[in-house]
């Protein structure tokens, strides 16, 4: 008795089995359906026959050997490649800037950029992206979309391509996270729904927040045909001058444990009629974690910087920084029991591993990846390398984080990261450069050797491929997209989120102020290099727009006229440790005014053997400027203006800051994390809901104090002090009227 029937969709079929797999194809594609038991099945490698891996009803095991057995070389291959970022945008400035292979096109056109974004359907998948395609690459890493059904129509295109190759074996979309968009942007109205940064989950102490955010930007992922994170991030944010800081749920190990399993729970458990196996299904997500074994570098420099390419542990606390992974990512509470997959840092890691370490970034290390992730940790997901670390032509810029594999061919990395213990290579693109690595795994270590290792790495991917049901559903409905993507239910829940975590760190009887009347000062913005260099011009615009503060308040043009201001903080920007001009390294700064590192180390921690001798990459005795100071003027002006009349402070923090410049000039501060809607703000400004976060990290007393800590230690820095004596240290937070004091202070403090 026949237990399907077919729906006809744009562009697709949809085929529900009665009780079993729901299943999608386009006819033209040439798949055709099998029938077993009155049920339907894709015949995907297009044989007459139903091969195991075709079959919805067997074990996740037994498809995946099965469906490796069938696969060549350079399928293996092609499922070890991680490529991206792929756009869905119309053209515009922005995009441009930042897909050089799409400059190419343009230049070689000769058009405008009107006339060429005329000729061009961004659902269709583009000249450049067939190589791709053609190459059998199975990860497409997808940035930015026009709007969800458009994305949806997108990914469908790439599908119909996927299922004409030899196996039939479907594309798998990731995306970085796109929960921290602001709610108020065009942007925002076009994508998922905005939820607190992960520095705001961790102000809001509480992972059950967590979890629901991951479970309904998972909805919207798979509305989408995104099936997989790259995050959550978990490094643990040990020191407050790192560029990454904001991306982290603080600096706390075991707040970071909780809010990873959290995190990675929400995205990868199903349940009920969605489940597949094991927890996976069809409302699953792919978590990937990053950055293992977790970035530290001296002074706050980044890795993605040569003077920042060291990871060091100055107290002894490698294992300590571990936590979020050996105890919350790796130790699950839903059926996946771990996270998918991880995502290597760029960091050396210095003095780590003994006699196996290698003075090489992570991703080429087997110390990090095999030794102390697989042996030692027992993970069972896949390894992935961070992104464009291996190089290649078609990436179109130099690699400049390799370190260690600087002076290598893109498949002499390669075969180091395959050596290693990596099975995806983030960012490669190019089918050759594997081919060229495995030509010299087979020289190096012979034929088996390397037809093991690559069938190795395709049998940890592949699991959870099957798992969130991609091989038989891989097309999605652009309409239902369009529906479900930032839908009101989801966007209020968000909305939530972003009222539990603001921190209220100071109220001198100021706060509630609903209905007075308020000046809004002005807010500067520009003038802050970005990574390439670029930097926009300084200009001004009122720090919140006064049609929406007239809701709450009444807005008045001059501090003579207020009740009280308002002034919009960021946290100081003062680079990222190097100076562009020479490349020297300097300080990095959590002050708004300049700032010499009198108290910095003599001899750095970190660096290479030259001439014989360890590179010194001390700053002690230099001075750098933070480039936002005018957030201080302002606020000094503010002040001046004002009189003895309130000042209400909002902080926009990306990383903590020294206190000590704003805090006396103000009578109500309240930090906000980089994308909190206004709207959020001046709630909590009126009294609309009373605060309820609490700090993930210290705010140092000073920059003496900063200096002075040791990079890789939780919590060993002075806290600053108020004027009214309390201590803003990780865990603190207040109501209007008192210090908060409850069952998540007792349990992180």
């Amino acid at each position: 008795m026949k237990k399907w029937t077919l729906e006809e969709k744009e562009g697709y079929t949809l085929v529900r089995n009665e009780g079993g797999a729901t299943l999608s194809f386009d006819p033209k594609s040439g798949i055709q359906l099998l029938e077993d038991d009155g049920f339907a099945f894709k015949d995907l490698n297009r044989n007459g026959v139903l091969d195991p891996y075709e079959d919805w009803r067997l074990p996740i095991e037994e498809r995946v050997k099965d469906l490796v057995s069938r696969m060549t070389t350079d399928d293996c291959l092609a499922m070890m490649e991680h490529a991206g970022m792929f756009v869905v945008q119309n053209i515009n400035a922005d995009v441009l800037k930042w897909n050089p292979a799409l400059r190419a096109r343009l230049a070689v056109s000769g058009k405008s950029i009107e006339d060429f974004a005329k000729d061009r359907d961004i659902t269709q998948v583009s000249e450049e992206q067939m190589c791709y395609v053609e190459e059998g690459l199975r990860f497409w890493l997808i940035s930015t979309m026009e709007d969800p059904g458009t994305g949806a129509k997108y990914i469908n295109n790439v599908q119909r391509h996927m299922e004409k190759t030899h196996l039939g074996i479907p594309a798998f979309f990731s995306t970085n996270p796109r929960a921290f968009t602001d709610t108020h942007s065009d942007i925002g109205e076009k994508d998922v729904s905005s939820w607190p940064t992960n520095l705001g989950l961790g102000a809001t102490f509480d992972p059950a927040i967590a979890t629901k955010m991951a479970e309904t930007v998972a909805q919207e992922y798979r509305a989408l045909g995104i099936v997989m994170e790259l995050g959550p991030q978990i490094d643990c944010a040990t020191d407050p001058r790192w560029n990454r800081f904001s991306a982290t749920y603080g600096g706390d190990p075991d707040l970071n444990a909780d809010m990873a399993r959290a995190v990675c729970d929400g995205f990868q458990t199903s349940t009920g009629d969605a489940e597949i196996e094991g927890g996976w299904g069809r409302d699953s997500v792919m978590a990937m974690t990053k950055h293992w074994p977790g970035s530290t570098s001296e002074g706050g420099r980044e890795s993605h910087s040569k003077n920042g390419r060291f990871a060091i542990y100055p107290g002894g606390n490698f294992s300590e920084r571990l936590k979020p992974w050996s105890e919350g990512a790796f130790k699950l509470n839903g059926p996946t029991g771990q996270c998918s997959s991880t995502m290597s840092c760029y960091d050396v890691l210095y003095d780590v591993g003994g006699d196996e370490a290698e003075n090489v970034g992570s991703s080429f290390s087997h110390y990090a990846n095999t030794t102390l992730l697989r042996e030692k940790l027992g993970f069972k997901g896949f390894a992935c390398t961070d992104f464009w670390i291996t190089g290649g032509p078609r990436l179109g810029r130099p690699t400049i984080n390799a370190w260690g594999m600087i002076d290598a061919t893109p498949a002499q990395r390669a075969l180091k990261q395959i050596e290693a213990g990596i099975d995806q290579l983030g960012g490669l693109g190019e089918l050759s450069i594997l081919q060229e690595a495995y030509q010299l795994a087979v020289e190096k270590y012979g034929e088996d050797w390397a037809q093991e290792r690559i069938r190795t790495a395709a049998g940890r991917i592949l699991p959870f491929c099957f798992g969130v049901g991609t091989f038989e559903d891989p097309y999605r409905d652009p309409a239902e997209a369009d529906k479900i993507v930032g839908c009101a239910e989801h966007r209020a829940l968000g909305l939530d989120a972003h009222r539990k975590s603001l921190v209220l760190l100071k109220n001198n009887s100021l706060l509630p102020a609903k209905g007075r009347k308020v000046y809004i000062a002005k807010k500067f913005s520009g003038g802050i290099p970005d990574r390439g260099g670029h930097v926009d011009p300084i200009t001004s615009a009122p720090a919140f727009d006064p049609a929406l503060v007239g809701k709450f308040f009444t807005v008045v043009e001059t501090p003579e006229e207020a009740d009280f201001a308002i002034v919009l903080m960021d946290s100081p920007q003062s680079g990222n440790g190097t100076k562009r001009e020479t490349q020297e390294v300097i300080p990095i700064s959590l002050q708004y005014r300049d700032y010499t590192a009198k108290n910095a180390r003599y001899k750095s921690v970190g660096g290479d053997i030259v001439d014989g001798k360890k590179e010194n990459m001390s700053y002690r005795g230099k001075t750098v400027s933070t480039y936002n100071s005018y957030d201080l003027d302002v606020l000094e002006e503010t002040r001046a203006a004002m009189g003895k009349k309130p000042v209400a402070v909002v902080l926009r923090l990306m990383n903590p800051l020294v206190p000590s410049e704003l805090e006396p000039l103000a009578d109500a501060v309240l930090a906000s994390w980089g994308n909190t809607p206004a709207q959020v703000i001046l709630e909590a400004l009126a009294g609309e809901f009373e605060p309820s976060g609490l700090l993930p990290f210290q705010m140092p007393a000073s920059m003496d104090a900063v200096e002075v800590h040791l990079e890789d230690t939780p919590r060993d820095i002075e806290p600053y002090t108020d004027a009214n004596g309390d201590v803003w240290d990780f865990a603190y937070g207040r109501g209007f009227t008192a210090v908060i004091d409850d069952e998540r202070v007792k349990k992180y403090r």
